[in-house]
């Protein structure tokens, strides 16, 4: 009877590290996928805001930006912060081509945006945070600017 109950136990042991294993290595449901994008699209944009206010505190202006695309912030953000760090590194697999950041709802078809409401604002256009920027993309269920840094929890100082 113990042979018996240690076979059980073993048995018990690996199905039940097998599920684990398949739980945590699985990938995600398209159901799933969706949210966990949306999640990281925030991510990027609180980070975004974050340095971008950074940068403001070392210049005295924010990173140059006229909405059309990210590419002018990610060279601002790129340079050497008073600390002598970049403000954020950025990996090439972030980027499209013409310098612009992917919006990791939908990196292969979508970037973001970002404007420097001070200095590129035009009339028409509408603007959320207007003595500051505008930093924004398509959400996870295709709002335009449902990912974005005026619903942000980053702090604007």
């Amino acid at each position: 009877m113990a042979g018996l109950s240690k076979i059980l136990i073993a048995v018990v042991a690996v199905i039940t590290a097998a599920s684990a294993v398949a739980v945590l290595l699985a990938p995600p449901s398209p159901q799933e996928r969706m949210p966990r994008r949306q999640a990281e699209a925030q991510r990027m944009i609180d980070a975004l805001t974050r340095e971008a206010w950074n940068y403001y505190h070392d210049h005295g202006e924010f990173p140059p930006g006229d909405g059309i695309g990210t590419a002018d912030l990610v060279r601002a953000l790129g340079q050497k912060s008073s600390s002598g760090d970049p403000y954020m590194t950025f990996v090439p697999e972030m980027l499209t081509p013409g310098g612009d950041l992917r919006n990791p709802v939908a990196p292969e078809t979508a970037i973001l945006f970002y404007r420097n409401n001070r200095t590129a604002s035009y009339p028409g256009q509408r603007i959320h945070n207007g003595q500051g920027f505008d930093l924004w993309g398509d959400s996870a269920n295709g709002v335009r600017a449902g990912v974005n840094n005026w619903d942000s929890v980053v702090s604007g100082s």
